[in-house]
């Protein structure tokens, strides 16, 4: 646990803003394709409506005080969500970006001797802004964690569900109350 650190706290805020600009790399090559734009849209919003919409659920279902709390007051401008601190949604929105990236850039481009450097530096930068929440005193380790699993999940699994090959026997297709699994013979 640390002490709050006000400069590191707006670093890491903006930072994980900044990660969400990531996904476009795998858009580069294929930009001027309509039909590619418009589903990596799609795929990312439903990844971030899937990662927000969980992560503030939890905020707001679990009340945890932030660890600021336990070595200071309330820093100016925290009163409202200084008992918010699970998940880290600046940790969720940066692996989602880092998990996105990586999934899709994967797929566009199986054989690219980048795919490596591209999935290692995009987990990077997200393992630095979620570092920088911890080393700032607004998150413990346990809130950042927990916010990756989640945003890495809808990360991999949003981006698969759509740019599954046609030949697969399995489909699952996610409606408003559940799923519907299609198996083909």
């Amino acid at each position: 646990m640390f002490s709050y650190k006000r400069y590191l706290d707006i670093i890491s805020d903006n930072s994980a803003y900044l990660l969400a600009l990531l996904p476009v790399i795998s858009l580069i090559p294929n930009i001027k394709e309509e039909n590619t734009l418009l589903t990596y849209c799609i795929m990312y919003s439903e990844a971030l409506l899937l990662t927000f919409g969980t992560t503030f659920t939890l905020k707001n279902a679990v009340i945890r005080y932030r660890p600021y709390m336990y070595t200071g007051n309330i820093p100016d401008g925290k009163e409202k969500d200084y008992y918010k601190s699970f998940p880290s949604a600046s940790a969720a929105f940066s692996f989602l970006s880092a998990s996105f990236l990586s999934a899709t850039f994967s797929k566009e481009f199986p054989e690219s001797k980048l795919k490596l450097p591209v999935i290692i530096g995009s987990y990077s930068l997200a393992l630095t802004v979620a570092s920088l929440r911890i080393v700032s005193g607004a998150h413990f380790l346990s809130d950042v964690l927990t916010s990756a699993a989640i945003s890495s999940l809808y990360g991999w699994l949003i981006p698969a569900l759509h740019l599954k090959n046609n030949n697969e026997k399995l489909t699952i297709i996610p409606t408003g109350n559940g799923a519907v699994f299609l198996l083909k013979f």
